[in-house]
């Protein structure tokens, strides 16, 4: 079979007009030693820290998701609890 493909661009910009539209509070926010399963999906070690984020992103104030992101330690030091507060992930990575 033919691997699928995409354009990030088109992703991205649906992703931006997204954030537009909803807005996003910031439930939970920091640094924990990122458990197995989390670590092999970024391909670090099992208790290296991560940054772990809680979200609860709505529409016309009605919650639609639950969102809980782990990053890795040096890409989340990037950014401030108080920027990923206000802005997308996406735009802060």
């Amino acid at each position: 079979s033919k691997p699928m493909t995409a354009d990030i661009g088109g992703v991205l910009a649906n992703l931006a007009e997204m954030g537009e539209r909803t807005s996003s509070e910031l439930r939970s926010f920091g640094y924990v030693p990122a458990p197995g399963p989390v670590a092999e999906a970024l391909g670090i070690e099992p208790g290296q820290r991560v940054q772990r984020s809680v979200r609860v992103r709505s529409v016309k104030g009605k919650p639609f998701s639950y969102l809980t992101a782990h990053v890795p330690e040096p890409i989340g030091a990037t950014y401030s609890k108080d920027e990923l507060a206000s802005q997308p992930l996406l735009a802060l990575l």
